[in-house]
């Protein structure tokens, strides 16, 4: 099972004359990394909400938000001095072109501080269990859509392994056709060669040639190590634990075995399987960023 990095989870909860709000988003991180936002005077929260979020998401950059509002706690009120003040500077401002009062009133109230809230009593222990409930609820629908968004990875990944596992299996065919290709063309150059001297070729000269040439563009090791790396990422992607980092290591060592292929290979149409092969692992390499 693969679980995105990538998520967004909210809840809401009403407990009267409580209001209790979470939002949760996340994405992307090599650690797990807590940006937490509680309402003023329940930083003693940090803790419990932090132990809540490692318990549901065990890798990424998570932003929190936590929103409480108790009804009827909070009431407003004008500043009338400095309503007062912002008048006179705006009467000194327009003169005689200044609108009605009433025109203005609406301008003049949602200048800063003219009109104050109330805030929240804050009451920690209280609040906290309407709090924590709503918590799981955000934490739940996050994870959920993490599930969703790596369900599609998931499908993905296993498409480019297809694709790597066929490539492999061409690259396997051909590597014997490349050694037969070299033996003929370098005994049609030495025959080429020899011929107007009268000289025949030494065929055990023209076979420890070969056999050389055979031996420093052997791929085949690299090759089942390719195939053995994308066995174990399927079995990891099969695993109950998402694990990025185990997948984003495969994929560290199925493009260097890539390299190796195409620095042996010593043949175009490898070479051309290698790129298309290249292709695949960094398409991988971009998902598994994002897995956790």
């Amino acid at each position: 099972m693969l679980l995105s990095m990538t998520g967004h989870g909210d809840a809401s909860l009403r407990e009267a004359p409580l209001n209790a709000a979470v939002e949760i988003r996340s994405v992307n991180h090599r650690h797990f990394k807590l940006n937490l936002r509680l309402p003023e005077g329940y930083g003693s929260w940090e803790p419990a909400v932090e132990s809540l979020c490692r318990s549901h998401i065990a890798r990424g950059s998570v932003q929190a938000t936590v929103s409480l509002q108790q009804e009827g706690s909070g009431t407003s009120s004008i500043d009338k001095e400095l309503l007062a003040r912002y008048f006179d500077q705006v009467q000194e401002a327009l003169g005689e072109t200044i609108p009605p009062l009433a025109e203005l009133l609406p301008a003049l109230l949602s200048l800063p501080g003219a009109v104050t809230q109330a805030a929240t009593v804050a009451d920690p222990d209280n609040h906290w269990p309407l709090a924590e409930q709503c918590l799981h609820s955000a934490l739940d629908n996050l994870v959920q859509m993490r599930s969703q968004e790596g369900d599609v990875m998931a499908t993905d990944l296993s498409t480019n392994l297809q694709q790597m596992t066929g490539l492999l299996e061409k690259i396997a065919a051909r590597t014997p056709v490349v050694t037969e290709q070299y033996r003929d063309r370098l005994s049609q150059r030495i025959g080429q060669l020899l011929e107007p001297h009268n000289i025949q070729l030494d065929q055990s000269d023209l076979i420890r040639e070969v056999a050389i040439f055979a031996d420093r563009s052997d791929i085949s090791e690299e090759v089942v190590r390719s195939q053995s790396h994308i066995s174990q990422f399927t079995d990891v992607m099969g695993e109950q634990a998402s694990n990025g980092r185990a997948l984003d290591f495969l994929a560290q060592e199925m493009f260097r075995e890539a390299n190796t292929i195409g620095s042996k290979a010593n043949d175009s149409e490898i070479g051309m399987c290698v790129v298309e092969l290249k292709t695949c692992i960094e398409r991988i390499r971009e998902m598994v960023q994002n897995v956790e």
